[in-house]
């Protein structure tokens, strides 16, 4: 069992619960889950309309191809932490 989860200051924003390996595909699917959970943040929406969003995830396997899987936003930015 996997718990992968997102949390900022305010609080929780997002978490799963899987069994088995995080693959590529579904860990380009929480990103992109995250991205909207946020942006849909009454916080985000009356503080930070407008903003470029970003999203650092870590070296780890499933993260290695997320910028080609997840859909491509304007106001969304991926970066990724050195080795």
């Amino acid at each position: 069992m996997q718990m992968t989860h997102v949390s900022t200051s305010g609080g929780l924003i997002l978490h799963r619960m899987q069994r088995g390996s995080i693959q590529i595909e579904q860990n380009a699917e929480f990103v992109e889950d995250i991205y909207l959970a946020v942006k849909s943040m009454p916080l985000f929406q009356a503080e930070f309309r407008g903003n470029l969003a970003v999203i650092v995830p870590d070296n780890a396997p499933a993260h290695s191809q997320m910028e080609t899987r997840m859909p491509g936003y304007d106001d969304c930015d991926l970066l990724r932490l050195g080795p």
